[in-house]
């Protein structure tokens, strides 16, 4: 809530990072970075650097949106079965499934769960609006560690997806406001 509050600044319309203090003068972990797994954390498209838009961190899980989260979720499986969980980011009309930190292709059939349930629902969402959605690989879209879909799908065994919002109206991180009934349609 804290990097987003700063994003209403005049200086931070578009920060990504929550607003630890990192004691070197610098602010803030992206949240997108600073997941598990913690064998693959911090070790692509993620930077040790405090000042960095893709600083991973002191250490895996260090912040604590991303510790509650994965707290939350382990709580949830202790009592019932959780099948699928999902990560909301801007932009790109994409659709993404691990794994986001290497080119390496998950082994089968689980490969072909995530490809099916991601292409099935790029073709409901393009339904809406006649829109450009593609599911693919996350990687595809540009390699990081510490990912939300990475972690919850080997950490946890869920399916994991990250919906990169619409870019329906030609917006990006900032869309105007003609274009949110029709995003959140999708």
């Amino acid at each position: 809530v804290d990097g987003y509050l700063h994003t209403w600044t005049a200086t931070g319309r578009n920060w990504r990072k929550n607003r630890r203090d990192n004691g070197d003068g610098s602010f803030g972990v992206d949240l997108n970075r600073n997941n598990g797994p913690e064998r693959t954390w911090c070790t692509a498209g993620s930077s040790t650097n405090p000042s960095s838009n893709t600083y991973c961190g002191p250490s895996v899980l260090s912040e604590p949106e991303d510790r509650s989260m994965g707290e939350l979720l382990a709580t949830i499986r202790e009592t019932q079965p959780l099948l699928t969980a999902v990560d909301f980011h801007t932009c790109g009309s994409l659709l993404l499934w691990p794994w986001q930190y290497s080119y390496e292709q998950l082994p089968l059939p689980e490969r072909t769960d995530f490809e099916v349930l991601g292409l099935a629902q790029e073709v409901a969402i393009n339904a809406v609006n006649g829109g450009e959605w593609q599911s693919i690989q996350g990687v595809d879209l540009y390699p990081h560690s510490g990912g939300f879909i990475d972690f919850v799908w080997e950490e946890h065994g869920v399916l994991g997806y990250t919906y990169e919002g619409s870019s329906i109206l030609g917006g990006c991180h900032v869309q105007p406001p003609e274009a949110i009934l029709p995003s959140s349609a999708e």
